[in-house]
């Protein structure tokens, strides 16, 4: 089956679009999103409609649609001022496709026509001594090739007891780490590239987890988890020691289960301004992940995990802050 509309030529068959005689670029989940619209191009789709569609199969937030459209209406010329007459958004509902759309059907493919054999060569008297020659040659230079050397590797830490969650001071010279000082206590410590001794910034008798450096190096975040007072805190601290500071206390920050005791709670927004911890706002929800202003001490939810999980963990933001991994137990 073949669309046209405008200047584009959509066959659904051979699944791909053209612009006059050119191959309109966009990934599998546009295409099927484009004719879906179109096919449906008498009524308004609702988003719900959309996201089942598209992914029957997974957990995708409204986002990702807004997203796909977007690439939509970019590939069928949005830059240009002609994407939005093809789809309109549907406030509160969906989209709808507007555009003129003539059908049809593609085109039987041309008889395919036997190329007469080509004509025989007796090469075989020259093509065994030539195979041969080209293995010696690659064998000689196999045996002959220099071998490349490697570092081996180096411990960072060699301290009696377990180091987990090591984080990279921005400019490298530095090493914040968690640490049960032999099985006495978690603490945070911080190493010196070239000392021996670490520095120990934390002194509390509760436990100390989940370090991160700021990306502009002044901050070290972490999660203090106190099973006692069954009150856990989110504080910030200048790596070289200092007062600390707390952005965040509640019985279900940082909440930690048996599958995630290595879980990472805490990430930093690349602008140094904001701290992204996993926290549950209330007994029996999920954990969630969350943005917290280091400057006004402001709450945004960013993930919404499905009710009877354990909720999102191992946050990682992109470098241009506009994207984030984490980890999602089901």
């Amino acid at each position: 089956m073949t669309l046209r509309f405008g200047p584009f030529l959509l066959n659904s068959d051979r699944r791909d679009l053209l612009r006059g005689a050119e191959r309109v670029p966009i990934t599998p989940k546009v295409f099927d999103l484009l004719v879906t619209l179109i096919e449906h191009r008498e009524r308004v789709v609702e988003k719900r409609e959309l996201l089942e569609r598209l992914w029957p199969d997974g957990m995708i937030e409204e986002a990702t649609l807004v997203q796909t459209v977007s690439m939509l209406r970019k590939a069928i010329g949005c830059s240009r001022g002609d994407g939005v007459r093809y789809i309109a958004t549907i406030p509160g509902r969906g989209y709808r496709f507007v555009g003129d759309v003539q059908t049809g059907h593609s085109p039987a493919p041309p008889p395919a026509t036997t190329a007469p054999p080509p004509p025989r060569v007796h090469i075989l008297r020259w093509l065994a001594p030539a195979l041969l020659l080209a293995v010696l040659l690659l064998s000689g230079w196999y045996l002959r090739r220099p071998v490349p050397s490697y570092d081996r590797p180096q411990p960072l830490t060699s301290y009696p007891g377990r180091e987990i969650f090591p984080t990279f001071s921005p400019d490298g010279r530095r090493l914040a780490f968690q640490w049960d000082g032999n099985a006495q206590n978690w603490d945070i410590y911080v190493k010196v590239a070239g000392q021996d001794s670490p520095h120990r910034l934390t002194r509390h008798p509760a436990q100390d987890w989940s370090p991160a450096w700021s990306p502009d190096g002044r901050h070290i975040a972490f999660v203090r988890r106190d099973p006692d007072a069954g009150v856990n805190e989110l504080l910030v601290i200048p790596p070289t020691g200092g007062p600390e500071r707390s952005l965040l206390r509640g019985p279900f920050l940082g909440r930690l289960s048996a599958w995630n005791q290595m879980a990472r709670l805490v990430a930093w927004h690349p602008d140094s301004r904001h701290v992204i911890v996993s926290h549950a706002a209330q007994d029996g929800q999920p954990a969630a992940l969350w943005s917290i202003s280091l400057a006004t001490g402001e709450l945004r939810q960013l993930t919404y995990p499905p009710p009877n999980t354990d909720g999102d963990m191992d946050p990682a933001i992109s470098p241009d802050g506009r994207r984030l991994a984490f980890r999602r137990k089901l």
